[in-house]
């Protein structure tokens, strides 16, 4: 289980993010590196205020079983997911497999994160649900690449970027935690 949930974390999905929009800007698909990019930060940026709210005002709500959604599985849905969507888009000219092709890797990473005990259920499936939305939006965004392009070369970066960081964690969960107790308008919570 650790060795799948570590697909998702941080520490590969930034960089492998990074690559992938350089790699959309340098085959000449602006729109796609700008779309994609755009939905994907704004996907990881929900994703760090919904944990941030969660875990400094969390007690305040009725469900005591969300504290911290999975960063995990929206990460893992927007960034994978969109990515397939978005080659099955490329192959068949439809973008109708945008929402299976995210569940699929929702699915996959939320198991791995309730298995492991990092997540309760209610947390996967919020995560789960941005990323959902985050793929979505992604597929729309970039629109259909550009009819010379390589989805080749944009996967042979990303086997390079995770065979270089898989395996590494960011201490991101420490940090939001400690930001959630100490920054403003968080600590109104407490």
């Amino acid at each position: 289980m650790h060795f799948l949930t570590a697909f998702a974390d941080q520490a590969v999905l930034l960089p492998l993010a990074v690559s992938v929009v350089l790699g959309f800007a340098a085959s000449g698909w602006r729109r796609g590196a700008v779309g994609w990019g755009a939905a994907v930060a704004g996907t990881l940026t929900a994703m760090l205020v919904l944990k941030l709210s969660f875990i400094a005002c969390g007690h305040l709500l009725p469900l005591s079983s969300l504290r911290s959604p999975s960063g995990h599985t929206a990460g893992a849905a927007v960034v994978y997911g969109s990515l397939l969507a978005m080659w099955i888009r490329f192959r068949t000219g439809t973008a109708i497999w945008t929402l299976p092709s995210a569940l699929i890797f929702m699915s996959v990473i939320g198991v791995t994160r309730l298995a492991l005990g990092a997540h309760s259920v209610v947390e996967v499936v919020v995560g789960g649900a941005v990323g959902l939305l985050g793929a979505l939006i992604a597929v729309m965004l970039a629109g259909p690449p550009p009819e010379r392009f390589r989805f080749r070369t944009i996967a042979f970066s990303m086997l390079i970027v995770i065979l270089i960081f898989h395996g590494f964690r960011l201490p991101a969960e420490i940090e939001i935690r400690r930001l959630a107790f100490t920054m403003w308008p968080f600590t109104v919570c407490r």
